[in-house]
């Protein structure tokens, strides 16, 4: 299981989008989740729908979940932007 409480993992991603958004005003916010541990064989619909309920909830506009190699910050952009 990669994540063993819901609530306190919430808690803790909307925080860190608190901060990397700043105080003050309000914007679109996109998450690439990219699990790096336990994915042999990929993800089961509930731990991926698990991922993109802890990000919608935590006030995350667009989710994203990748589970393969490592990605380099231009590929996380990349997929932020659809590409």
């Amino acid at each position: 299981m990669l994540v063993g409480n819901f609530t306190a993992a919430q808690k803790c991603l909307k925080a860190a989008l608190s901060q990397a958004r700043g105080s003050g005003f309000s914007i679109s916010t996109s998450v690439v989740i990219h699990p790096l541990e336990k994915t042999d064989g990929g993800l089961t619909q509930v731990e991926e729908r698990l991922f993109h309920e802890l990000a919608a909830g935590a006030g995350a506009s667009k989710v994203f979940v990748w589970v393969g190699a490592p990605l380099s910050d231009a590929e996380v952009i990349s997929k932020i932007k659809g590409k």
